[in-house]
């Protein structure tokens, strides 16, 4: 019995690149959206505060509705520091985010009545949506505040031609990376097997097929045309000389 194919390491690096820096919710605008590199750079010439990026700075400069963030500290923790000043860089780029500190040594209740149960944990709301973040770190952040205000999109993830396995941790087959990656980003991420299917689901905000071994079935390629049709948008990643059916179905579209 053959084992699953192994994925070209570029194909796998590929799709982490692009979820690490072109981002699954800003691309549902366009593409693919919004798991870029939240990574803190830190800028010396500004007392050594943490930067932020310019995906967080664009997340923050186009909100167009109200943010509220409450962070639930305790006296003393080393993170303190890092959050506030998280908080205060954030705040400084959008008129539409604000942001309370609250002590729970000093008030306990506030906690309690949020139902907040963890030290650390900040919750940011927005029009009645709500979510929760314990790292305080500009990832974590920005993700919440995109989970609270962007519409909610599934990610499909093309199976059964030999695609990168987004539930295989194999560092040869699978690409759990960039699942791990969009669900942080609170994206539900499906498989989707066209064969069985018949047709790309309506609530699919974004394709993924991410190095297919094998050619897809000329049904499957009619399922995938009529998903482009309607304006779907997919992140399709193929490898030289395979799935030359599907590359042909592609360059109709250019």
């Amino acid at each position: 019995m053959e084992g699953p194919p192994v994925i070209s390491p570029a194909v796998r690096q590929y799709l982490r690149l692009v979820v690490a820096t072109v981002g699954f919710a800003a691309a549902l605008a366009g593409v693919v959206a919004t798991a870029t590199v939240y990574n803190h750079r830190i800028d010396l010439s500004s007392g050594d505060r943490f930067t932020l990026s310019d995906h967080a700075l664009g997340v923050l400069r186009s909100l167009d509705q109200p943010v509220h963030v409450t962070a639930f500290i305790r006296t003393g923790d080393a993170r303190n520091p890092i959050l506030k000043d998280l908080l205060w860089q954030a705040a400084r780029e959008s008129p539409n985010l604000d942001y309370e500190v609250v002590d729970v040594n000093k008030s306990p209740t506030r906690a309690a009545s949020a139902g907040v149960s963890t030290y650390g944990a900040s919750v940011v709301e927005s029009r009645g949506r709500r979510a929760t973040f314990t790292i305080p770190t500009e990832r974590h952040l920005i993700s919440a505040i995109v989970h609270v205000t962007a519409p909610p999109a599934t990610v499909y993830v093309v199976t059964g031609h030999g695609e990168c396995d987004f539930y295989s941790q194999n560092r040869k087959t699978g690409c759990s990376e960039a699942r791990a990656a969009l669900s942080l980003e609170l994206y539900d991420v499906k498989p989707l097997v066209l064969a069985a299917r018949g047709d790309v689901p309506e609530d699919a905000g974004v394709v993924v097929v991410a190095g297919p071994e094998r050619d897809y079935l000329p049904a499957e390629l009619e399922a995938l045309r009529r998903f482009f049709d309607r304006g779907g948008d997919a992140l399709v990643l193929l490898e030289p000389h395979r799935a030359q059916g599907l590359a042909a179905l592609l360059e109709t579209y250019g």
